[in-house]
């Protein structure tokens, strides 16, 4: 009897133990998920509505916004109506990283505003290399943010824009397709093994 109460024992006490060890793994991996989420704000400037997107990444206890504010406007370009870039028009943009849903950095982007007029005759300052995607890269050793801009023209003139930051919002890279930097793109994916062919965790923010 002695001995079989001991085995009862013995098995409530490793499944007590197998229990919490799972419990544990499984609350581990929460770490490894990523969560997209986006709010949208309406107002009414000159009779045409603005908007203001906020879309999220959130990497366990931490998490980049995008805001982005533009125009429901159209601008007047030759084609607009066949042209998918000729509206809505981005006004502005701005990152904030957080860290458990507190902002620990904003930062504003370096670029170039661009007057523009539209088919109902306003002139707007737009951004001339919006924000098209953010992106979480993983690593054995960090986890980084990618940031990229286009001028969504054609040509080797248009302008196209790389941002790399760590989950604290210090910048590893910024720069533009033309123009020279004193460090190259392809030595800072080197020195952080990063692999732009292998990104997984992305949200297309140029769709509203």
């Amino acid at each position: 009897m002695l001995n079989t109460n001991y085995l009862s024992q013995a098995k409530l006490i490793i499944a007590v133990v197998l229990f919490i060890l799972l419990g544990c793994k499984n609350e581990s991996t929460k770490g490894t998920s990523v969560v997209f989420k986006q709010t949208t704000k309406t107002n009414l400037v000159n009779s045409i509505s603005e908007e203001t997107v906020i879309k999220t990444l959130e990497n366990n206890v931490y998490s980049l916004r995008l805001e982005t504010r533009f125009s429901t406007d159209t601008l007047d370009i030759v084609d607009y109506k066949e042209d998918i870039y000729s509206s809505p028009i981005i006004l502005h943009q701005k990152l904030y990283f957080l860290n458990h849903d507190k902002v620990i950095k904003d930062y504003k982007l370096p670029f170039r505003y661009i007057e523009k007029r539209t088919i109902h005759k306003n002139k707007l300052n737009a951004l001339q290399t919006p924000i098209y995607e953010i992106c979480l890269y993983k690593t054995k050793t960090a986890d980084y943010y990618l940031v990229s801009g286009s001028d969504y023209c054609n040509g080797s003139e248009c302008p196209e824009f790389t941002g790399i930051y760590a989950m604290s919002g210090q910048m590893i890279y910024e720069g533009f397709s033309t123009i020279e930097n004193k460090t190259s793109l392809q030595e800072i994916l080197l020195k952080y093994n990063i692999k732009l062919d292998t990104l997984a965790h992305c949200i297309k923010t140029d769709q509203y």
